[in-house]
């Protein structure tokens, strides 16, 4: 299988490469390859003719969001669509990492696929709405939300 693979030179993207290349046919996008904040980066997708698009990329820096909201709207909210239209056009499947933080953390169990979200600062927001264009255009879709990780680098997102 032909599996593309965004934000490959991150920590999730390192891992995800790790994991599918040995059965796969894997294409490792790291931003220097394609910038998902721009259209043109559909074509791109498209020419690599993927059956599965695993899609961590994003500006994931939380601080960083809420003093750049149009830059995460840009990267988080319209690369993902941007994503999600390439994967249409291919219908490839597509793996899209979210977050938390699309949620106020209020509740008091733990969130399920279909509670409201209730995002509280820029980049939950910026991640809802790739979320939105994941699930309205992408048929065969897997939203992930993560909270934080760590990994032999270090940890990618605050913790919870």
């Amino acid at each position: 299988m032909r599996v593309v693979i965004t934000g490959a030179s991150g920590q999730l993207g390192q891992a995800f490469q790790k994991a599918f290349a040995p059965e796969h046919e894997v294409i490792a996008l790291s931003h220097a390859d394609i910038d998902l904040a721009r259209p043109e980066c559909v074509e791109q997708l498209v020419a690599t003719g993927a059956e599965l698009v695993l899609h961590p990329a994003a500006y994931t820096n939380v601080d960083g969001c809420a003093r750049e909201p149009d830059r995460a709207y840009r990267v988080n909210g319209l690369g993902t669509r941007y994503v999600a239209l390439a994967c249409r056009r291919l219908d490839a499947a597509l793996v899209y990492v979210s977050t938390n933080e699309v949620f106020d953390g209020t509740a008091r169990e733990p969130y399920r696929e279909y509670d409201r979200p209730a995002p509280i600062n820029p980049y939950g927001w910026s991640k809802w709405v790739g979320e939105q264009a994941v699930r309205e255009l992408v048929p065969r879709h897997h939203l992930v939300g993560v909270g934080g990780w760590s990994a032999a680098r270090g940890n990618s997102l605050r913790p919870l």
